[in-house]
């Protein structure tokens, strides 16, 4: 990573961030305490790049729904409020300080069905017959269900 990079406002945001304004999303995951979602203005689709963030359980939960990726990470403080959320899940995403999880994966899929956040309550839960039986889901169940 090279200072050029660091200081271009279109790689780190810092330039950018103070100027975008989250959504407040009421009707998502009903266990989040705060659930926003925000465009960067990156170009990497026609619509730009749109994330969700949430704070579930003093973590924040993030998808960036343009690129397909997704994390999560425990904030150093409290985020109670949009722009911190954003600000919060733009540091850790633009910097690598977030984990993937089981978890994370089940919210990428709640943000894309059609209507998340716009009216309809969606569970932050996928079906367990919504999931390939890959090689990885038998070694989580067998880890996370022992006998």
């Amino acid at each position: 990573m090279t200072d050029a990079n660091m200081n271009d406002a279109n790689w780190n945001m810092t330039a950018i961030l103070p100027t975008l304004t989250p959504t407040i999303i009421f009707n998502g995951d009903p266990d989040a305490t705060l659930e926003i979602k925000f465009n960067t203005g990156r170009e990497y689709t026609a619509e730009g790049q749109v994330i969700y963030a949430k704070v579930k359980a003093g973590m924040v939960y993030f998808v960036d729904t343009a690129r397909g990726m997704d994390g999560r990470f425990r904030p150093l403080v409290e985020v109670d409020d949009a722009k911190q959320l954003m600000r919060a899940a733009m540091w850790a995403y633009d910097f690598d300080t977030y984990e993937s999880a089981h978890a994370v994966r089940q919210y990428r899929h709640a943000v894309s069905i059609e209507g998340y956040g716009e009216g309809k309550q969606v569970k932050d839960r996928v079906k367990e017959d919504e999931v390939p039986e890959t090689e990885y889901r038998q070694r989580w169940k067998r880890d996370a269900y022992p006998d």
